[in-house]
């Protein structure tokens, strides 16, 4: 579970990441509507880092 958590941490961060820099960047620069909804991966992103630290730190080993 420890494992499960932590791998879901790091993939939420790429998902936070890439929501931003290509989401943002698309509509600061104009482009289609197809890369500006990759912002709705922020908040996916935010919701699936909150789950990882939880699972991390409720199963962490002692």
């Amino acid at each position: 579970m420890h494992l499960a958590g932590t791998i879901l941490v790091w993939l939420s961060i790429l998902l936070i990441v890439v929501g931003m820099v290509i989401g943002f960047g698309g509509m600061l620069a104009g482009a289609g509507e197809e890369l500006v909804k990759l912002i709705a991966l922020v908040p996916w992103g935010f919701l699936l880092l909150m789950t990882g630290t939880a699972m991390a730190q409720l199963s962490r080993r002692r």
